[in-house]
């Protein structure tokens, strides 16, 4: 038995003076002369719900049990009340389908949150790497456009110096 099991909580001192499974209350009712046995599905999870004849249970179908109840001014009453909790557990059902998907798209958003996360982290150190290389391209073009401008002025410096020996060859 599963420490969690609801049929522990129930093993309370002073409370509880006997506690049945299915097989004991065959054992307890067979020996009566209550062979039927038929256990349905109890309002709890700790709870039994057995239905005990001598004889087979008759099974109604809905229309029967709804023309039954409809013969009276109580069974009226017991058939609004029957409706009521129909339509209590078709809207608790429609609440647990949309809690489950609430939770389902909740999970996803955290997913897609999380990736998000790692996609701008990523983006950012792609950037810090772009913004890098350009400082270095940019130095570089620098000392580029020094030498060229440096170049070009020694170009020009040797042509007029070039031509300065070319006027003093002309004159000799």
């Amino acid at each position: 038995m599963r420490n969690d099991d609801p049929f522990l909580k129930m093993l309370r001192e002073d409370e509880h003076l006997h506690l049945f499974s299915q097989r004991a209350v065959r054992c307890l009712l067979e020996p009566l002369g209550l062979s039927v046995l038929e256990f349905k599905s109890a309002l709890f999870p700790y709870d039994m719900y057995v239905v005990v004849s001598r004889q087979p249970v008759l099974q109604y179908t809905e229309d029967q049990i709804t023309a039954s109840l409809m013969a009276s001014p109580s069974g009226h009453l017991v058939q609004a009340l029957l409706d009521k909790a129909c339509e209590t557990d078709q809207i608790r059902t429609q609440l647990a389908i949309s809690e489950a998907d609430r939770a389902a798209r909740l999970e996803l958003i955290n997913r897609l949150d999380q990736q998000l996360q790692a996609s701008e982290a990523d983006r950012a150190a792609r950037l810090a790497v772009i913004e890098d290389l350009k400082a270095k391209l940019d130095a570089g073009a620098a000392v580029h456009s020094t030498r060229a401008t440096t170049a070009s002025f020694a170009v020009r410096w040797l042509r007029s110096v070039a031509r300065l020996f070319q006027r003093r060859k002309a004159r000799r």
